[in-house]
């Protein structure tokens, strides 16, 4: 794919000039759900930037196949930050997307430059680093402590702010792989909802019917999420 530069739509590459998009031979790609770009055992050769609309799952897994999502990335982030800040090594992580939409590739090494040399760049970066990683650890607690019910209220609301759209085209295997839980308590935790009138749901898709009764039912963590996701755009 011919080096292009971006439309826009993902917040750290706007804040990057053209003639430097060009310079590190920024590319776009359109991707699909579950498109795998990057596996646990790789080192990322390539950093990803979703665009407006786009949202990349960070999943973890165990040896026997059990998996996890440790957190999102929508158009405020990229993917992996740690390759671009620290010396190149796997992530133990995967990046699979979980909402279709375009996404811009910049090898990890230019961007590595540019992160050395810039100082608003390098700043940036680590501010997005510090988002993550608070995400990360949110996720963690919430995981922890929180029914099934409030976890799935409040991820659909995570991914609503990162694509502005109510409706989803997700399967219930997808969600239980997210949400790190077995397939009969996502139909339980969307039956729920779906009974209140929060969300319609059908096969392999979702659609948000209730913010307001949708985040009543999720728990504070998503509040802390969107407040920390609100702070992060405002600097930009």
């Amino acid at each position: 794919m011919a080096p292009c530069p971006p439309s826009g739509g993902n917040l750290l590459l706007d804040t990057l000039s053209p003639d430097i998009l060009r310079q590190l031979a920024t590319t776009e790609e359109d991707h699909r759900i579950t498109d795998v770009l990057v596996r646990p055992d790789e080192t990322p050769r390539d950093v990803f930037f979703p665009h407006f609309g786009a949202v990349v799952s960070i999943v973890r897994s165990t040896e026997s196949g059990a998996m996890i999502e440790a957190g999102v990335v929508g158009h405020e982030g990229m993917f992996s930050v740690h390759t671009v800040i620290t010396i190149p090594a796997p992530t133990g992580s995967q990046a699979v997307v979980q909402i279709d939409g375009r996404i811009s590739r910049i090898d990890a090494g230019r961007l590595h430059d540019r992160f050395r040399r810039d100082e608003h760049f390098h700043d940036l970066l680590l501010s997005f680093t510090s988002l993550f990683l608070h995400q990360v650890t949110q996720n963690l607690l919430c995981n922890r402590l929180h029914p099934i019910e409030q976890r799935l209220a409040k991820w659909l609301l995570i991914i609503r702010d990162r694509i502005g759209r109510d409706d989803l085209h997700l399967t219930q295997d997808f969600l239980s792989y997210m949400l790190g839980v077995y397939r009969p308590g996502v139909s339980i935790g969307v039956h729920a909802l779906e009974v209140d009138g929060l969300v319609a749901h059908s096969r392999n898709y979702l659609k948000i019917s209730d913010h307001d009764g949708l985040r009543a039912r999720s728990c504070e963590c998503y509040a802390t999420l969107k407040a920390d996701l609100a702070r992060f755009r405002a600097a930009v």
